[in-house]
């Protein structure tokens, strides 16, 4: 008897083509869902559909709509979401990407917000010796006397 393989947490970032109408919209949206889970992907997490330029046009177009799916499945199933995401005609792009054991919920949208969720390592200060404590008056004289030299 085997063991069932262990499921991955995974990025699945789709362009598909924008439409004016929001019902075309959603319904294009609940395709995704369905093909997502036909190919056995349990969705985790999915963003709001945005509206963007292609940095370049594909299959002639020069926008799309933009979503990012987290999803969980096993790693054998992979394949499958590129499979069924191959003949479907709203579909401008796809990506299936695992994403890091330290970040699993929510989309990856930068290394920066990684960085900035790391803790800062304290540096050692540079010991300058005693502070002395300085007077107005010896300032004030200073400064008159370099306002004077000037």
């Amino acid at each position: 008897m085997l063991e069932q393989e262990k499921t991955r947490i995974y990025e699945i970032p789709v362009w598909f083509r924008s439409a004016a109408d929001p019902a075309a919209e959603t319904s294009a949206l609940a395709a995704i869902r369905e093909t997502l889970a036909g190919a056995g992907a349990k969705i985790l997490y999915e963003t709001k559909p945005v509206k963007r330029r292609l940095a370049y046009p594909i299959a002639k177009l020069h926008e799309g709509a933009f979503v990012i799916f987290d999803v969980s499945m096993r790693p054998a199933d992979t394949h499958r979401i590129s499979e069924a995401f191959r003949h479907g005609t709203s579909i401008i792009r796809i990506g299936v990407f695992e994403k890091m054991a330290e970040k699993q919920t929510g989309p990856m949208r930068s290394r920066a917000r990684l960085r900035a969720d790391r803790p800062i390592p304290e540096s050692p200060r540079k010991d300058t010796g005693p502070k002395q404590e300085v007077k107005m008056e010896e300032l004030e004289k200073k400064l008159e006397e370099n306002l004077k030299a000037n």
